[in-house]
């Protein structure tokens, strides 16, 4: 059964942006100056950090102006 969604190229690309970013410094995520990843997002604001140094596990939480 089919759900209806269809597959939008600029969301795919979000989706490739967010994820490269969380492979960069944390300084440079906490900035938003990671590069690519970063400098193709923009309107990010609100960042958060999600780390656990145990697990060896970050992650990052924002809001984005352009994607309410």
């Amino acid at each position: 059964m089919a759900v209806g969604a269809k597959y939008d190229e600029s969301m795919a690309f979000n989706a490739l942006y967010y994820s490269a970013a969380s492979y960069c410094q944390k300084q440079s995520v906490m900035n938003w100056t990671c590069g690519e990843a970063c400098d193709s997002m923009k309107g990010i604001r609100n960042i958060t950090k999600l780390e656990d140094l145990t697990r060896a596990i970050f992650g990052f939480v924002a809001y984005s102006e352009v994607h309410n």
